[in-house]
């Protein structure tokens, strides 16, 4: 006997309830309401098996979906720590991790001798305090520089890799001090050198 589905069955009960005269009329209405019955759990149930299959469409593309972002992570972190072990590979060559108790590190010069990660730190201090000193006395000397400019005049000029300087009020001042050399006399009152007449 091969399976049939709801809906032959049902269908076999509303033909069997039409065609058989025999039935009384309350067992008519039983068996009618016994179809609707059966028709409506029917809808019911392929209701929740559309929800079902939908869930696990649902799960099955999540699944996938997971499966592939974790794989793309996987190999990004193959490829990544590849990339690292080269950078420590090259790290390794310049630079010598000595295994005792203060765990050091020794970078081997020119003349072959080890200078130390301690060394190494200092020396980089101090010549960052030196840069800081430097900048700060370059700063220092573009002010005063600026200074002599604006209040003397001078212009400086480049060509061909020679430099000079052009001042009109100092080159005054030069030509007047050898005719006044001798009358020219400090004031240390006024704080000014005056000329003597």
């Amino acid at each position: 006997m091969k399976t049939r589905d709801y809906k032959e069955i049902i269908e076999d009960l509303k033909a069997l309830s039409s065609e058989n005269e025999q039935l009384n009329p309350e067992t008519r209405a039983q068996l009618e309401g016994y179809t609707a019955e059966i028709e409506r759990k029917v809808k019911m149930d392929t209701k929740d098996n559309i929800f079902i299959v939908l869930f696990l469409i649902i799960l099955l593309v999540g699944s996938a979906l997971m499966w592939t972002m974790t794989y793309l992570q996987k190999k990004d972190l193959e490829i990544d720590n590849q990339r690292k072990k080269g950078v420590i590979q090259q790290y390794e060559k310049f630079i010598r991790f000595e295994n005792d108790s203060t765990h050091t590190f020794e970078y081997r010069t020119k003349d072959g001798k080890p200078i130390t990660y301690q060394e190494l730190m200092d020396e980089n201090y101090d010549l960052l305090k030196e840069n800081a000193n430097l900048k700060n006395d370059l700063s220092n000397k573009d002010i005063d520089l600026d200074v002599i400019r604006k209040n003397y005049g001078i212009i400086v000029k480049h060509k061909d890799h020679h430099i000079w300087a052009e001042g009109a009020k100092v080159d005054s001042a030069l030509i007047l001090l050898d005719v006044y050399r001798d009358r020219l006399k400090y004031d240390p009152q006024r704080k000014a050198w005056v000329v003597e007449r």
